[in-house]
């Protein structure tokens, strides 16, 4: 729709005779369009995170006095390292909630399933399987915000294997399996259901992640659940040599550009912007982002700090060591 929108009104530009200042006017109502519809399906699912009896249930998945051990025992010993004892060891909130963080993290790697972007192995005999479409998403699969369906058939003993791009996060919680979109959106969910200010990041060069608001740093840090990472904001673009251009922050009060967090290039990856003009993106998020809720009279117990660290965050890499070594991409499946 978008392009033959744009074709038709490069051929009334050109009856006219104003086609070359029209151009650029009709490409950035076009580029918004596009943006637009390429965002505004986030909010739905990140609403989805705040409902309380889903936060219950996500709670109720997860083995709290585990990961709050583990979290504890963390700290302990940094507190050893740094003192040499551990004799008045007293956390903060703001240390332990940043460390069960942590733990969440590192437990959702192990619980949750990478199907492999390849192939999937037969759901029947585990034989290997071969891709032979997208299907129809079945009348029991629609009401889980199935965006589709991949089908391959295994070359052992011919049974189907079905795998439902579920985007509904409930759903995520049972079938526990997905790729980095999968991932993050139920990472993301959990950090919610948790009571951390968190966030979907949306890659337009292909990948998803998470990020919270630690207090502990007065900061948005960044987490991937796939890589079993966090804080490293520039291993996509050092490591994986991604070549960035959009990164969006999406949650319940809005939709943010934090393409700046995730490159020490910024001057290069403007040059790959060329979806809309800066001026229209940020016409664009403000208008989603009020659709969101965000520009509102009810404000967030942590928007304040959150700004803050916004601001932090801008100036972030300018003293990053660059000798610093970040791992290559793992993909999920380990």
């Amino acid at each position: 729709m978008e392009e033959r929108l744009r074709l038709h009104i490069y051929t009334v530009c050109g009856i006219l005779g104003r086609e070359e200042r029209l151009r650029l006017y009709i490409d950035r109502v076009c580029g918004s369009l596009g943006m637009e519809e390429r965002l505004r399906p986030y909010i739905d699912i990140v609403c989805k995170y705040e409902d309380p009896k889903a936060q219950e249930a996500a709670r109720k998945t997860v083995p709290v006095d585990e990961l709050e051990e583990k979290a504890l025992l963390s700290l302990a010993k940094e507190y050893k390292l740094k003192y040499g004892q551990v004799g008045n060891f007293e956390p903060s909130k703001s240390e332990t909630d940043h460390a069960f963080l942590i733990q969440l993290l590192y437990w959702f790697k192990r619980s949750f399933s990478w199907v492999n972007t390849n192939a999937p192995p037969c759901e029947g005999c585990g034989g290997e399987t071969e891709y032979k479409g997208h299907g129809t998403p079945l009348r029991a699969e629609l009401p889980y915000d199935c965006s589709g369906v991949e089908i391959y058939r295994c070359k052992r003993c011919s049974m189907e294997t079905r795998f439902p791009r579920y985007n509904d996060p409930v759903k995520l919680l049972e079938t526990r399996r997905g790729r980095c979109g999968e991932w993050a959106n139920c990472f993301t969910f959990y950090c919610r259901a948790f009571g951390y200010e968190a966030r979907q990041v949306v890659d337009f060069t292909g990948h998803v992640w998470t990020e919270c608001f630690s207090v502990l740093l007065g900061r948005w840090m960044h987490l991937d659940p796939c890589e079993r990472v966090y804080d490293e904001p520039l291993l996509y673009e050092e490591r994986w040599n991604k070549k960035l251009n959009y990164a969006f922050g999406i949650a319940k009060d809005g939709i943010y550009d934090v393409t700046k967090h995730y490159t020490k290039e910024w001057d290069e990856v403007l040059k790959r912007r060329n979806l809309i003009t800066e001026t229209s993106l940020s016409a664009v998020l403000a208008k989603l982002t009020e659709e969101c809720g965000r520009i509102t009279s009810q404000v967030l117990s942590a928007p304040e700090d959150c700004e803050k660290g916004e601001a932090i965050e801008r100036d972030f890499h300018a003293a990053d060591d660059a000798s610093e070594s970040l791992p290559g991409r793992q993909s999920g499946d380990k």
